[in-house]
């Protein structure tokens, strides 16, 4: 790996878990530090032995089944209490005998703030020195944050300056200049920092968070001050962005723009093509959803709507992509929508194994009806499957029915929904039951077969699964083998007269089966049930194309044709 000046400090198990909602086991907190140090080649890993138990523990979990990782971590506290002597202060004990070789204090750099600890300027400056030194005779690696330290600096610099060159002389190994509340501009950043440099020697660090939507770009700015001047840098974020309000500099975010655009290498080529996938994991190991628009490894990073626009990339993808997803582990995507062309449908159509000539009629044909279930509320962007089921119905059926294979395999003549609530208003005594009963048909040879099948479940969607699965499960074994993921729904109002308890829904469901595939499906109707009704339909429809099965004769006189091969995820 090529030498770097610059140095990644990690914050997630520190400020990061001050993010409402976010809490981490023990387990979790060790998953992430091995991935963090192995992975992302962090070596500087931040806990908080002083203030979180759990951090104590980690540590012995560490030493007991990773004793390498423990040069990685750094024991996060305070300067010592303006009442107290270094020896004495409980937070500087702890640093100094929890067995760890780096430390990270934070002190004052705002008189604003010293009204709150109760503490003059001189005993500040003193509480700094005297934090140090204290550390730095333990034999300890320190990092000072100098919290505050930009708003400090705008309201008198003197002192400001004056708090750093207090930890600089007491011999601090990096200064960390702290955007604690987040409200500083890149040019502020930068002017600032030209002046510390002047004034200081040993490697300095940015911390910032993301109230004003800056953190990262604060940080690259920082981070090219100390390059074009020599200087080593550190720089501190989280991973994913997360922390306490609106997050700390990503970086997930910060990792390609240092690898990509400043030429520092800061991971090893191998984990860096894993990128997208690391930042999936720690967003599953935080119970949190991943952004689709997050720069660089987000689902839609490198999507393509826009007919013109997918063209242009088919050609070269540099025309409308700063870099190629595939180096960070992610893909390309092209969406079918109202605004797209050709291209992206035979892009669709490549990725769905559909053969077709780029110059057959029938595609014009297959966009037309796309757009036009769209100007009727549907969008196909994160529904493949029910795209799919489409796209073939119109090929494989010469009258050109999208519900083509929709009617190939069951005919649906009504299903009902009771739902029985009782007691709203009382949480002790609530109860609700919900019925449904599914009238489905089939023909076998000149025999019309009609099935009426009734089930209940938790909700209107699951007692219609249950219902209808019951009717199919005889005939088409392969559906005992899925089940429904996850359901959204969103209001998709396209008419002028939707709107209030009126407007039309779209729903999306996600389905899995026994082998992990998953796909999803959408359904559109101003009423709530029959969307998610046509959406559920959909999900047993591409599980049966999916496996090849055939389907039972039923009224149709159309011939069914083969499907060739299975679909593809």
């Amino acid at each position: 790996m090529n030498t770097t000046l610059v140095q990644l400090y990690d914050t997630t198990l520190r400020d990061g878990l001050q993010m409402a909602g976010i809490a981490l086991s023990q387990r979790d907190k060790y998953l992430l530090v091995q991935m963090l140090h192995n992975q992302l080649n962090i070596n500087h890993i931040e806990i908080y032995p002083f203030s979180n138990p759990k951090d104590r523990e980690l540590i012995s979990m560490v030493k007991q089944n990773a004793p390498e990782l423990l040069d990685a971590l750094v024991a996060f506290g305070s300067t010592r209490n303006v009442k107290n002597i270094p020896q004495n202060d409980p937070n500087l004990l702890s640093l100094s005998t929890c067995g760890l070789k780096k430390a990270t204090i934070f002190g004052k750099s705002w008189i604003l703030h010293l009204e709150a600890i109760h503490a003059s300027p001189e005993e500040n400056l003193a509480m700094i020195a005297d934090s140090v030194t204290y550390l730095k005779e333990a034999g300890l690696t320190v990092i000072y944050d100098a919290e505050h330290f930009f708003d400090g600096y705008n309201e008198n610099p003197k002192y400001a300056l004056k708090t750093l060159l207090a930890a600089e002389n007491a011999g601090a190994d990096y200064l960390i200049l702290c955007d604690t509340n987040g409200g500083c501009l890149p040019s502020d950043i930068k002017q600032i920092g030209q002046e510390i440099l002047k004034h200081t020697n040993v490697p300095l660090g940015i911390h910032t968070h993301n109230d004003s939507g800056l953190a990262v770009a604060n940080s690259i700015v920082f981070t090219q001050l100390c390059l074009d001047a020599g200087r080593r840098c550190q720089i501190q974020g989280t991973l994913n962005g997360i922390g306490e309000r609106c997050g700390n500099a990503n970086l997930i975010t910060l990792i390609p723009i240092l690898n990509l655009k400043l030429n520092q290498k800061i991971i090893q080529k191998d984990n860096f093509a894993n990128l997208t996938s690391l930042a999936n994991i720690t967003l599953e190991i935080m119970n949190l959803n991943p952004s689709a628009n997050s720069p660089f490894v987000g689902s839609n990073a490198f999507s393509h709507k826009g007919g013109m626009h997918i063209a242009a990339v088919r050609k070269n993808n540099s025309l409308y992509e700063h870099i190629n997803p595939k180096c960070l582990g992610n893909k390309r995507k092209y969406l079918i929508s109202e605004m797209a062309g050709r291209s992206a449908l035979l892009q669709k159509m490549s990725q769905f194994e559909i053969p077709v000539d780029k110059d057959n009629p029938l595609l014009a044909e297959i966009l037309k009806k796309i757009k036009t279930k769209e100007s009727k509320g549907y969008t196909y962007e994160g529904a493949d499957a029910s795209l799919e089921i489409l796209i073939r119905s119109l090929i494989a059926d010469s009258n050109r029915d999208i519900n083509f294979y929709r009617q190939k395999f069951f005919e649906v003549d009504y299903f009902r929904v009771v739902i029985d609530a009782r007691n709203l208003f009382n949480k002790n005594a609530i109860s609700v039951f919900t019925d449904a009963n599914v009238k489905t048909s089939f023909f076998q040879g000149d025999v019309k077969r009609d099935f009426h099948t009734a089930d209940s479940g938790n909700g209107p969607v699951s007692a219609l699964d249950n219902a209808l699965r019951k009717a199919l499960i005889n005939f088409y074994p392969a559906l005992n083998e899925i089940e429904l993921s996850d359901f959204k729904v969103r209001i998709s109002n396209v008419y002028d007269s939707d709107h209030g308890t009126a407007s039309r829904v779209r729903v999306l469901v996600e389905t899995k089966d026994l082998d992990g595939q998953i796909w999803n499906t959408v359904g559109v109707h101003s009423n709530i049930i029959l969307a998610s009704f046509i959406a559920l339909v959909d999900s047993f429809i591409y599980k049966l194309l999916k496996n090849n099965v055939n389907p039972v004769e039923h009224q149709s006189s159309v011939e069914v044709p083969e499907v060739k091969s299975a679909i593809k995820m």
